[in-house]
């Protein structure tokens, strides 16, 4: 699962483990274990910082993906005993939705990143090869 979002790579894992009769808690603490990304630490640090009834708002004010923040809700909530799995479900949903979104909106930008290098790299390359052997006749006819 290397490249896919983190918050849709959790929900896939988590949402697995909790079908194969996993509980919510024992899932979370399997994820973050299993994962050492950027979303898998802030996972920990914040559920920790829940069970000791710390404030965790400086946490999630530094993540900027409303989805992750979503979904350390849900987990929490899940973590008090509340049935999750359908929320992760339609979550999943939303997330698969803004990464396709994220996708199409890099692709429709991307011809015009990749026209940056031919104009400054590949076109003056071009007219040197047109215009190169004008050149040369034009510095021979000035030699004689």
């Amino acid at each position: 699962m290397e490249g896919i979002a983190p918050p849709l790579k959790c929900i896939l894992e988590l949402k697995l483990m909790i079908q194969n009769g996993a509980s919510v808690e024992k899932s979370i603490t399997n994820y973050c274990r299993g994962n050492k990304d950027e979303f898998s630490l802030q996972l920990s640090e914040w559920i920790f910082l829940k069970r000791r009834g710390l404030s965790t708002k400086f946490l999630t004010d530094k993540i900027k993906s409303h989805f992750r923040v979503s979904l350390m809700n849900v987990l929490w909530l899940g973590h008090g005993g509340v049935p999750i799995l359908k929320t992760l479900q339609l979550l999943e949903q939303e997330v698969i939705m803004a990464c396709e979104l994220e996708i199409d909106l890099y692709v429709k930008k991307l011809p015009f990143k990749l026209l940056l290098p031919l104009l400054f790299l590949q076109f003056p390359a071009f007219l040197l090869l047109l215009l190169g052997p004008l050149l040369l006749s034009l510095i021979n006819g000035i030699n004689l």
